[in-house]
């Protein structure tokens, strides 16, 4: 939670309407892979229950696997949910261009700095074991697997001083097209109503200079007395 809001810091820049859109937005941790049922709660489509919902959610595919949208989001308007994928994982797929954030992450918690550092090796070091299944080989799990916790918070501290030293991180695509589909785009200027012109033929507009009968209000009714004077204090003589 903490390091996507510094990613959207880093978005927002010195937008200060995006600025603004970033403080005031709601970013929820599951603990578990997003599935089908909380979209559905706040997106079934025509009763949705909010403008705009994102899955954020890993692949947890190999890196030459391409990766897909859950089946279930096509069940949803696509202006009001859509899913992101990080591939395989968060880690390695926020690593690119922000190796020294992830260096220094990892300093602080005393774990090894791959060499070379880059999303294969970063997800090697946070990678959760597997077992031997369909022909693959078992994989044991990486040195930080059980530290991904403490290493979003280290990162977050890192991204966090990036942003107020104004080096802004570098915002992986997928982060960047989710904060480009849940910002508000404001309604388009409309130009003001026109007035309407008078045409050719404009013998039905009253010409005020007209000095005819016609063109003067009509002629009070006699039998009706002027209006009653309300103004109260007065004296009339």
């Amino acid at each position: 939670m903490a390091v996507l809001r510094e990613f959207a810091r880093a978005w927002a820049a010195q937008d200060e309407d995006k600025r603004a859109f970033v403080e005031a937005l709601s970013i929820v941790p599951m603990g578990t892979k997003v599935g089908a049922w909380a979209v559905r709660l706040l997106a079934t489509r025509d009763a949705e229950l909010c403008t705009k919902v994102a899955v954020l959610r890993d692949s947890d595919l190999d890196f030459d696997a391409v990766p897909t949208d859950p089946t279930w989001i096509t069940d949803h308007d696509p202006d009001v949910a859509r899913a992101f994928i990080s591939h395989p994982t968060l880690e390695p797929a926020i690593t690119a261009g922000n190796e020294k954030l992830i260096a220094d992450a990892l300093d602080d918690l005393s774990l090894p700095v791959p060499e070379p550092l880059d999303p294969a090796s970063v997800h090697a070091l946070f990678r959760s074991a597997r077992k031997a299944k369909g022909g693959n080989s078992a994989t044991p799990a990486g040195a930080g697997a059980k530290r991904k916790a403490e290493f979003a918070l280290a990162l977050a501290q890192q991204l966090a001083d990036a942003n107020e030293a104004m080096i802004h991180p570098i915002v992986p695509d997928h982060l960047q097209a989710m904060f480009d589909f849940l910002y508000p785009v404001p309604p388009a200027a409309t130009e003001p109503d026109e007035h309407p012109q008078p045409s050719e033929d404009d013998s039905d507009v009253l010409d005020v200079s007209d000095d005819s009968d016609d063109a003067l209000p009509p002629t009070a009714n006699p039998q009706f007395g002027p209006a009653p004077d309300l103004s109260w204090g007065k004296s009339h003589g």
